[in-house]
């Protein structure tokens, strides 16, 4: 399926998992490349984005959805949003509206947001930079380390598991109760890996049943764009309830061989 194609709502049932972002080579760097666009009618497309998306049950949903995770966490809002796979932007419609609502986000919380995505072309960093965002320069391959007292919002649009399996090894321990993750479900990946793929996205397996799962309900105008999302929390009084072996037993950095790579690793 093209990036262009959607398909229309006709049910309230959520969507299969449709992956968006292709296997890369580690050569890939944010900024490499770039293409010829009219910025200013690339923001007319975004703003329009932005209004179909408000528009949209789907975001009262959401934000219904982000308020319960907010009560779980004991917080009022996020200070940060951290975004990884956005996708392009400029030729993909479907990273277009996930940018939207995005932005609908950063408008709620009044929050910093920092984005990185290694296919980023230079206009769209710009376009991102008018927006107010600051740019990731580097390639984390999701091992950022919260260094926020505050709760921070990780935006993770469709992205593949072993991103948030980094992100989760990166921050291994009790403090994961000042994060909120928004994207594909933990839950569904989990149940839908086969044991040999337990090693390879063993945090993701470890944490998950302490994780607080919202499933949004995906009654978007287009079922491609938010299919199989859901906000996860990790309630501190569930991590408290772990033996301090749960956190030091078996934490060796992630690796992934590249028969199952799915994220863009950085340049070596």
């Amino acid at each position: 399926m093209s990036c262009d194609e959607f398909k229309l709502v006709t049910s309230r049932r959520r969507g299969k998992k449709v992956k968006r972002v292709a296997v890369a080579c580690s050569h890939n760097k944010q900024g490499e490349t770039d293409i010829s666009v009219n910025v200013k009618e690339e923001i007319l497309k975004i703003n329009h984005a932005r209004t179909v998306v408000n528009e949209s049950p789907f975001t009262e949903g959401v934000k219904n959805v982000l308020q319960e995770a907010l009560d779980v966490c004991g917080t009022k809002s996020v200070s940060e949003i951290i975004c990884y796979g956005l996708g392009h932007f400029t030729e993909c419609t479907i990273s277009r509206y996930q940018l939207a609502l995005l932005l609908t986000l950063q408008e709620r919380f009044k929050a910093t947001v920092h984005a990185h995505d290694p296919v980023f072309y230079v206009c769209e960093l710009n376009i991102l930079k008018e927006l107010g965002f600051f740019i990731i320069e580097e390639n984390e391959e999701g091992k950022r380390l919260l260094n926020t007292p505050d709760t921070t919002l990780l935006y993770l649009p469709h992205c593949p598991k072993q991103l948030v399996n980094n992100f989760l090894w990166k921050n291994w321990g009790p403090t994961l109760s000042k994060c909120i993750i928004f994207g594909n479900s933990i839950s569904s990946a989990v149940d839908r890996s086969v044991l040999s793929d337990c090693d390879l996205t063993a945090f993701l397996v470890k944490i998950q049943p302490y994780i607080n799962e919202f499933p949004i309900v995906n009654n978007f105008k287009f079922l491609d764009v938010f299919n199989d999302t859901s906000v996860h929390v990790f309630p501190e009084d569930k991590l408290c309830e772990v033996l301090p072996s749960f956190w030091s037993e078996n934490c060796l950095e992630p690796v992934y061989p590249d028969s199952d790579l799915e994220l863009i690793i950085k340049k070596q």
